[in-house]
């Protein structure tokens, strides 16, 4: 008897997470191969890892780009977008025939654009999404832009608006949300304010990977690092995913403990080659910051940074080689680098302050003295607490 009731209890606490993870099990190898490919596509857009989205990929590698299907090929480009492609998302969505529906293929317009550091493009688009009438992932595109733009309170207005529209059969969507207007909140110092926004997201959705990630950066930013570690840990055991690794690696830096938080490097490091040879985007700038600080090595920073500039020339792509530039003290390369990244007009407090030392460096101090002691970049200097590199 007390058996069943074990297995009973197992049942009902299963989180949201792992029932949805369930219904999106691959399905036999005999099943049709559009449906096979569709499964795996939504089981990788769930759980984001690396081994889903590779099995997504090749099944949608042995269909033709030709495929007359309405969707096929927004549901390539939104693929290719996960591993950072952006060569590849613009075919897909090119191919698109005229059956895609238009708000579709101008969230993925702008999303391409955004990563690909086209921000007049990303602009105009955004420019239509504040009206009324826009749809939640319309909002919630609009307030990538306005944080892009240091427009922290607006951007948590559109989210608010978004959040509004959900229904209880889009809390996924909503956790998705509630996690936004937390991480706003933490970057902004107000760590009370972002729990309660990490408990919301919790309460929505139960299980995901995503919340414990926030509450893990959270309780070492509240000083609680024995717990942080635990959840990491907990983290790591039930989803092996190198971002993690380095997250706890740089919890552990943040405490000085060199040792422990090489090893988590230094696991990390090994997943990021092993898909740097393969051609993946997805880690390259990964592989940058890790060379610039976790494991210091100025070469191996900037070839990296270099990369992924080449092929995803956004303004966070861009800072990043600045940064490893000036980690490698090529001061006037890192300045170069920075110039276009103030072009850009990201407003980003890290991106800022970064911008700041780099042209100090190079005597540039009254424009540096003005970017450092911005409000959102002086309490950014002034924090003494953790937060992770993503």
């Amino acid at each position: 008897m007390m058996g069943w009731l074990l297995v009973m209890g197992t049942s009902v606490a299963q989180s949201d997470y792992e029932r949805g993870l369930r219904a999106l099990e691959p399905a036999p190898a005999a099943t049709d191969e559009l449906r096979r490919a569709d499964l795996l596509f939504r089981r990788a857009s769930f759980t984001e890892c690396l081994e889903d989205l590779r099995a997504a990929k090749s099944a949608f590698d042995r269909l033709s780009e030709s495929v007359d299907i309405p969707g096929f090929a927004l549901a390539r480009a939104r693929l290719a977008l996960h591993f950072h492609s952006l060569t590849e998302a613009s075919r897909a969505l090119a191919a698109a025939d005229d059956s895609a529906p238009e708000p579709l293929r101008a969230q993925l317009a702008f999303d391409i654009a955004l990563q690909g550091g086209k921000y007049l493009e990303a602009r105009a688009l955004a420019a239509t999404w504040e009206r009324d009438s826009a749809s939640a992932e319309e909002l919630c595109r609009a307030a990538k832009l306005a944080t892009f733009d240091g427009q922290d309170e607006r951007a948590d207005r559109l989210l608010a608006r978004a959040e509004n529209q959900l229904t209880v059969k889009e809390m996924r969507f909503f956790a998705w949300i509630a996690l936004e207007r937390g991480a706003l909140q933490f970057r902004a110092g107000h760590l009370p304010q972002a729990t309660v926004h990490y408990r919301r997201a919790e309460s929505a959705w139960s299980g995901w990977w995503r919340v414990d990630q926030r509450k893990a950066e959270l309780m070492a930013a509240e000083g609680r690092f024995a717990e942080s570690e635990a959840l990491y840990r907990q983290l790591l055991a039930s989803h092996d995913r190198p971002e993690l690794e380095q997250e706890l690696g740089d919890m552990l830096l943040f405490q000085r403990k060199e040792a422990k938080a090489s090893e988590c490097y230094r696991r990390a490091l090994e997943v990021y080659l092993d898909s740097a040879a393969r051609g993946e985007i997805l880690y390259l700038h990964h592989l940058a910051a890790l060379y610039t600080e976790g494991l210091p090595n100025p070469a191996e920073s900037v070839r990296w940074a270099l990369a992924d500039v080449a092929l995803r020339p956004s303004a966070s792509a861009r800072d990043a080689l600045a940064w490893a530039y000036y980690s490698s003290e090529k001061y006037a390369s890192a300045a170069a680098q920075t110039r276009a990244v103030l072009a850009t007009g990201s407003q980003e407090a890290h991106v800022l302050y970064h911008s700041g030392m780099i042209l100090m460096s190079v005597g540039q101090i009254e424009e540096a003295r003005k970017l450092l002691q911005k409000p959102a970049v002086a309490a950014l200097i002034g924090s003494r607490t953790f937060h992770a590199h993503r």
